[in-house]
């Protein structure tokens, strides 16, 4: 047997047959149609040495077998089918079955754009539960008042209001550092992935220290102890501290690693450079984003507003009504989908566009990036919107449940504590599976078009041969790349955190604390993800050569071959 680390071709003897029922694991070995079609991998400018015509147009299979290419098969564009010849099983059969390797890429010179509509239900379900949530806040907005407590009660919605300005500040500021680090990455790969080795540790203990020296400088209360949000603070500040040393111990382990590392971010950086179009996309569905940001938090404030005065000794409380509690569950569940759709519809986006510049890229007159990401993103947002909303449905169902039981377990006190600490703890296991298993579906959506079930199976094989050894040697990429955005959102969380307890003198300065965490986490993220779905999408299509014998870069597979 014979193969890379990450996939192996066992050699079958001449005239085994195959059946459906083979072993997944199992590939006969055909004779690799490997076409020189990386000019840049040797250091020569495509432009010069672009590939003859011929290659193109007057190559023709050498066999009766119908010339299945990797480009027609996962890229819309039915081959020609033999009169001899028929096709059964659904695509992603075809594209896992064992198929004659052409002599030429017959073709290929003509990119389709035609998708048929893919799990509409899911789509349809996701406009009216956002319809209902529009409807919800604007009752929120002329139903609330929050005068009264503008002169007695100072509570979540006070502390947001006093806040809000800062929250703005921080959405400005990470929109603007995630642009930054982009743009830098792009043209500094190298230097920039060895920067961010070194100065993370730096970075995390920095956080650490003033976070638990501020900890000990806030007010005292009137019987001289300390703020229970103060002490809070101070477990909360080894967070990054830990953060930092789990870093530091994966590189030192994985440091071997790290050169490989650079050249997959550094193939991902040019595919980018080919490809500015990826970029606007993603700015755009970050705007998008923020501005539903600043409407949820607009929202979600008022929902604090339910509630009435309540007198007590010497002082009056606020107390929440009983219809509170699901309301707040409602739109932090659709904050939770709304930001899982626009982060699958860039997902998708970028998978197609990738696709397009690996199998098309060296085609004459059929590769050209500003007519292909236009197309790509009215797929996402049309054809498979509704794979997409089925997507995040399963991920906002996970995060959610995990989000719930955790502030459960916080609440709980005595025998039920446990038991509810353990289930959160499970769930936050498998809301990291699922989330990187729907990745790669996702991504095969992009590059398919099937519907999510049906990439879903068909990525199952491909994870199965390929892809469980890629998300090991992965780890050490995505960890660099989001990374960063992790320990910029423990800094601005810890500030705000810092601003509303000791500035506002504010008994609920944890919440401001979560939003500028979560807030910045999503923005920054954004622009994490264009790198990370770059990786991943090209991964995948290294897969694909795989499985289909060929090669469409050299240096994809150079970068994933040599991972282990």
């Amino acid at each position: 047997m014979s193969g890379s680390l990450f996939y192996s071709v066992p050699t079958i003897e001449a005239g085994t047959e195959d059946s459906d029922g083979r072993d997944d694991d199992s590939m006969p070995m055909h004779e690799s149609y490997m076409p020189d079609y990386d000019s840049d991998d040797d250091g020569s400018d495509s432009s010069s040495q672009s590939p003859p015509m011929s290659l193109f147009l007057d190559r023709h299979p050498q066999s009766e077998a119908p010339p299945m290419t990797p480009a027609s098969i996962y890229l819309d564009v039915p081959p020609p089918v033999s009169a001899k010849s028929t096709t059964t099983g659904t695509l992603g059969e075809q594209l896992l079955a064992p198929t004659p390797i052409p002599s030429g890429p017959t073709g290929w010179t003509s990119i389709s754009y035609k998708r048929n509509f893919k799990d509409p239900v899911f789509a349809a379900l996701y406009i009216l539960a956002l319809a209902v949530y529009f409807i919800l806040g604007i009752v929120l907005l002329f139903t609330t008042s929050s005068s009264i407590l503008d002169e007695h009660i100072y509570n979540i919605f006070s502390v947001i209001k006093s806040s809000a300005g800062m929250l703005t500040f921080v959405v400005l500021i990470s929109a603007a550092l995630g642009t930054l680090w982009l743009v830098t990455l792009r043209s500094f790969a190298r230097p920039v992935v060895w920067v961010t080795v070194l100065s993370v540790p730096c970075f995390a203990l920095i956080i650490f220290i003033w976070s638990l020296v501020s900890s000990f400088q806030g007010p005292r209360q009137p019987d001289g102890g300390r703020d229970p949000q103060d002490t809070g603070l101070t477990f909360l500040s080894m967070l990054p501290l830990s953060v930092g040393s789990l870093f530091l111990s994966v590189i030192y382990f994985r440091r071997k690693y790290i050169g490989r590392t650079t050249a997959i971010i550094e193939l991902a950086c040019e595919i980018l450079k080919d490809n500015p179009d990826m970029f606007f996309v993603s700015v755009g569905l970050m705007l998008v984003h923020v501005v539903f940001t600043a409407i949820w938090l607009v929202f979600f404030s008022r929902v604090f507003l339910i509630g009435h005065i309540e007198n007590t000794v010497g002082k009056g409380s606020w107390v929440l009504e009983g219809n509170f509690y699901p309301i707040a569950a409602y739109l932090i569940f659709m904050y939770m989908w709304t930001s899982a759709v626009l982060s699958n519809v860039q997902r998708v986006t970028l998978a197609n566009v990738v696709s397009k510049w690996y199998f098309h890229r060296h085609e004459p007159f059929a590769y050209h990036s500003s007519k292909i990401t236009e197309p790509a993103l009215i797929n996402a947002t049309t054809t498979s919107f509704g794979s997409i909303c089925l997507g995040g449905l399963f991920i906002a169902i996970v995060q959610f449940s995990s989000f719930a039981l955790r502030n459960t377990a916080k609440k709980l006190k005595g025998h039920s504590f446990p038991l509810f600490a353990l289930l959160a703890t499970f769930c936050a296991l498998v809301q990291g599976l699922v989330e990187n298993f729907n990745n790669y579906t996702l991504i095969y959506v992009g590059i398919t078009g099937e519907s999510l079930f049906a990439a879903a199976r068909s990525a199952s094989k491909i994870f199965h041969r390929n892809l469980l050894w890629g998300l090991i040697s992965d780890f050490l990429t995505k960890l660099i790349l989001f990374i960063y955005s992790t320990l910029f959102s423990l800094l601005t969380g810890f500030a705000a955190y810092i601003f509303a307890t000791h500035h506002l003198h504010s008994p609920y300065g944890y919440v401001i604390g979560i939003l500028s965490s979560i807030i910045p986490y999503y923005i920054t993220g954004f622009f994490t993800h264009i790198m990370a779905i770059t990786v991943d999408a090209t991964f995948l299509c290294y897969a694909i050569d795989l499985d289909t014998n060929t090669c469409h870069s050299n240096k994809a597979h150079s970068a994933f071959g040599s991972s282990f």
